[in-house]
């Protein structure tokens, strides 16, 4: 059984938006915004929310945990362990 949370509101927009990209890229024309778009995409999928690689929200966003089934686990072994 697992315990992990599940992403109920997923953010309302990425934490950096193509043009703050392009600044810092110094690209000044319009025709790679789509590739950067996703670029940020894949970066923000990779490290973004519990099951990303930092583990941790970046961006305002709500998860839920449901814990009666940990509890249901957790009763259910200390009840094997008291006979």
């Amino acid at each position: 059984m697992t315990f992990r949370p599940t992403l109920k509101t997923p953010p309302a927009n990425q934490p950096v938006d193509v043009e703050d990209c392009k600044k810092h890229l110094i690209v000044d024309f319009d025709a790679d915004d789509a590739l950067i778009g996703g670029y940020i995409a894949a970066a923000v999928a990779h490290l973004d929310g519990f099951r990303g690689a930092l583990g941790r929200a970046i961006i305002t966003q709500t998860w839920e945990q449901d814990l009666q089934c940990v509890h249901a686990q957790l009763c259910c072994r200390s009840r094997m362990f008291s006979r």
